[in-house]
C-alpha cells in the first residue's frame, strides 16, 4: 500500500503542480504530499499508512517520522480552552478503540481536575514529565474509567515552568507522539508558541464570544499568521448565549472579516459542562463536542 500511494501522489504530480490540490484529493496532509515529492518522505515510511485513520505522518527532529496526530488548543480564555481540550480528548477516547493522550503544557496545569482523576487512589494516573535528562520513552497510565486516555503534565509549578526549555516540551511530545495515535495539547501561554505550535497537525483556536475574546483572537491571529500555521488552524466559538456575549452569527462575521480561519464549532454557555464528574454526559455540549471531533477524524 505505501509504494502505491506515493507513486499515485507522483503520478498525480504530472498533472497536477499544485500540491495542495493533490493533497485535498487524497485527502492527505500538504506535509505529506510535498514530502513524497522532494523525497524527503522515503516510500517505505508511507507503510501501511491508511488515510481514513487519523495517524499523520511529520518529520520531526532530523527526519525522525511519528505516527500520530498533534492536536493543539490555544484560547482567548485559559478556563474555556483547557475544559474544550479535556471534553474533546475524553470523548474521543471514549468512541476509539486506539490510545488517546491529552499534555497539559500550561503553567498552571488544570488537567488532572477537569478529567475528574485528583483523588488520592487516582493519583498514579498523572504522570509528571519534568526531567533534564530523560525524556517519556513508554505509554503512561490510563484513567480510570476511560481506558484509553493518559494524562501527561510538563510542569508541576511554576518554578520548573520557569527552567523547562522549550525543547524540552517538544522533546516529551515527540516521544509521547511515538505511542498515542492523537495527542490533545493544552498548550503554554504565548512565549512558547513560537517553538511549540508548528509542532501541531491540527490548531484549534477557541474563542469566547465575548468583545474581549473578539479581541484577543485578533492579536492571536495576527501572530499565528507570522508562523505560518494558519493553514492548520480552525475556530471554535465557546459561551454561546452568555449574558452580553456576542452572538454566534456576529462572532461568525468578525472570524471572517479577520483572517477568514474556519469555524467548526460553537460551544454554548452551560454551567453542568463545568462539574468534572460530567465530561461524558449527553447534553447541546457534548453534541457540539462530538460535531468537533468528525470535522477532525473521518473515522468517527
Amino acid at each position: 500500500m505505501s509504494q502505491s500511494l506515493a507513486d499515485r501522489i507522483r503520478g498525480m504530480a504530472q498533472y497536477l503542480d499544485d500540491p495542495h490540490v493533490i493533497a485535498k484529493t487524497l485527502g492527505l496532509e500538504v506535509s505529506i504530499v510535498e514530502g513524497v515529492l522532494s523525497g524527503a518522505i522515503p516510500d517505505e515510511a508511507l507503510e501501511n499508512y491508511n488515510i481514513a485513520k487519523p495517524a499523520e505522518i511529520k518529520i520531526v527532529e532530523q527526519k525522525r517520522f511519528i505516527r500520530s496526530r498533534a492536536i493543539g488548543v490555544v484560547t482567548t480564555n485559559n478556563y474555556e480552552g483547557s475544559l474544550l481540550t479535556a471534553y474533546l480528548a475524553a470523548n474521543l477516547a471514549n468512541q476509539v478503540s486506539y490510545d488517546v493522550a491529552l499534555a497539559d503544557f500550561n503553567e498552571l496545569p488544570v488537567q488532572p481536575t477537569l478529567l475528574n482523576i485528583n483523588n488520592a487512589d487516582d493519583a498514579a494516573s498523572i504522570n509528571f514529565l519534568f526531567s533534564e535528562d530523560d525524556d517519556f520513552k513508554e505509554k503512561g497510565k490510563y484513567h480510570p474509567t476511560i481506558k484509553n486516555l493518559s494524562l501527561f503534565l510538563g510542569t508541576t509549578n511554576i518554578t520548573q515552568n520557569q527552567v523547562m526549555s522549550d525543547e524540552k516540551i517538544i522533546s516529551l511530545l515527540v516521544d509521547i507522539g511515538t505511542n498515542y495515535s492523537v495527542v490533545f495539547i493544552d498548550c503554554p501561554n504565548t512565549f512558547r508558541w513560537k517553538t511549540v505550535l508548528p509542532f501541531m497537525d491540527f490548531l484549534i483556536v477557541a474563542v469566547d464570544q465575548s468583545l474581549i475574546g473578539l479581541r484577543r483572537y485578533a492579536l492571536i491571529y495576527s501572530y499565528i499568521d507570522t508562523l505560518n500555521v494558519t493553514d492548520r488552524a480552525s475556530v471554535v466559538l465557546v459561551n454561546d448565549g452568555q449574558t452580553n456575549n456576542v452572538p454566534a452569527v456576529d462572532a461568525r462575521k468578525y472570524i471572517h472579516m479577520t483572517g477568514n480561519l474556519p469555524v467548526i464549532g460553537v460551544l454554548p454557555y452551560d454551567t453542568v459542562v463545568r462539574k468534572p464528574e460530567n465530561i461524558l454526559k449527553p447534553g447541546k455540549y457534548q453534541a457540539e463536542i462530538n460535531n468537533i471531533l468528525r470535522q477532525i477524524f473521518t473515522d468517527l
